[in-house]
């Protein structure tokens, strides 16, 4: 969505206000409060002191594990790419099940940075969010985070930055719904559970030594030159894949060394329907 100058002017002056006009502690809870609204899970704020790789999060509350860091920084002052890379390591060595790690900031995250972050929680299984001021956005996220809840600006930072989230929020609507998207639990635990699953899965059907360490019996069919293939089991296989609903599970039973692996993995197999 194309805004015009008036606009824009609101944006850059809310900006303004969260960067120069109030605290750094203040900024934390705001963001906090924000994210705490706009997910309806309630998010606690680190005291001051090592924060266990960000400065808030929910602790557990509602099943949510993510941490929240914020930096109330100028436009012209540098994000560290290596400290930030070591949040996202000191947050998960808390945390062992951390579902997501998000950079709130109010200044632009430069593309090299961003793409350092993905990559890095991408290699550890943490996927990151980033809420920032995108120069070359016209709404930017950290914008459409304020009009999640305007209210909580007049409590948290000023009047005059309630009324511009205010003004800003029917613009922000579609980018507050994809960042409400991108933080929803079934979004970050799915796809980190998801992309488990299917390495497990992988391993467990080309290689043997992988599949007698999950399944205490070689189940690696995938490792076989040659399988016979059982028509009938996987036609009906085949008939229940394409015709189930989610609540018409199906069950492969047998005496153990029958081949129940090579029918639970060779069908359905692992594609992006999985």
């Amino acid at each position: 969505m194309t805004i015009d100058a008036v606009q824009k002017a609101n944006q850059e002056r809310l900006k303004e206000i969260l960067q120069d006009e109030i605290g750094t502690n203040e900024f934390e809870r705001l963001v906090a409060a924000l994210v705490s609204r706009m997910l309806d899970v309630g998010i606690a704020v680190a005291k001051s002191g090592f924060q266990f790789g960000g400065d808030a999060g929910p602790g557990g509350r509602q099943g949510r594990r993510f941490r929240i860091e914020t930096k109330r920084y100028a436009d012209g002052t540098a994000l560290s790419t290596r400290e930030l890379l070591g949040e996202i390591d000191q947050a998960l060595q808390s945390d062992a099940a951390l579902e997501g790690w998000v950079l709130a900031a109010t200044r632009g995250v430069p593309e090299q940075l961003e793409n350092q972050l993905f990559h890095h929680g991408d290699e550890r299984g943490v996927p990151v969010v980033i809420i920032d001021c995108k120069p070359d956005s016209d709404i930017w996220t950290l914008t459409a985070l304020c009009a999640a809840d305007p209210d909580v600006l007049d409590t948290l930072a000023t009047k005059e930055a309630a009324d511009l989230a205010r003004a800003l929020a029917p613009l922000a609507k579609g980018t507050l719904d994809q960042l409400r998207r991108d933080c929803e639990s079934w979004q970050l635990g799915y796809e980190r559970l998801r992309a488990g699953a299917l390495r497990d899965l992988d391993g467990i059907w080309n290689v043997s030594r992988t599949a007698v360490a999950k399944l205490g019996q070689d189940a690696a069919g995938g490792s076989r030159t040659n399988l016979i293939h059982r028509a009938s089991v996987s036609t009906q296989l085949d008939q229940w894949w394409h015709s189930a609903s989610s609540d018409a599970p199906a069950a492969v039973v047998g005496f153990d060394g029958v081949g129940k692996g090579d029918y639970i993995f060779d069908k359905p197999s692992l594609d992006e329907n999985w």
